[in-house]
């Protein structure tokens, strides 16, 4: 089973990803807090993570930096959601990892198009890593 990893504090993004993934096959874990976010990240090494980037304060980049750092999950791909609507400091050139950034609030549609692009992203850097390990 396909695992996601939902980091937010509001319920409603919860029950909404719960509501649309689960019907796809995906096993939904959440955390409200960036320290429990962590810990469930190298518990069950989700296909994809959902982050709030304003999660505690305005936590979301250090949280994909760290990530990012760290071997087992650098290649975790990250899906941004954010009710926020000027969005520029969300650039994907700068945030690791994270491959699209999709407006609160959520429909069918829209995730289940950020979860091909995660997917797409994810298979394209295993195909990468085989070929290096070929080498």
């Amino acid at each position: 089973m396909r695992k996601v990893l939902v980091a937010d504090s509001a319920n409603i993004t919860h029950f909404m990803l719960e509501r649309i993934l689960s019907r796809e096959g995906f096993e939904i874990v959440y955390v409200k807090y960036p320290r429990d976010l962590v810990v469930q990240v190298r518990e069950i090494m989700p296909d994809i993570i959902f982050l709030e980037p304003e999660i505690s304060g305005g936590k979301g980049k250090k949280i994909v930096e760290y990530l990012a750092r760290q071997p087992e999950t650098a290649r975790v791909p990250i899906v941004l959601i954010t009710r926020i609507t000027d969005t520029a400091k969300y650039s994907m050139d700068v945030w690791p990892n994270v491959h699209r950034l999709i407006h609160k609030p959520l429909n069918s549609e829209k995730v289940m198009e950020a979860v091909q692009t995660a997917a797409v992203a994810r298979t394209e850097d295993y195909r990468d890593e085989r070929r290096a390990d070929a080498v």
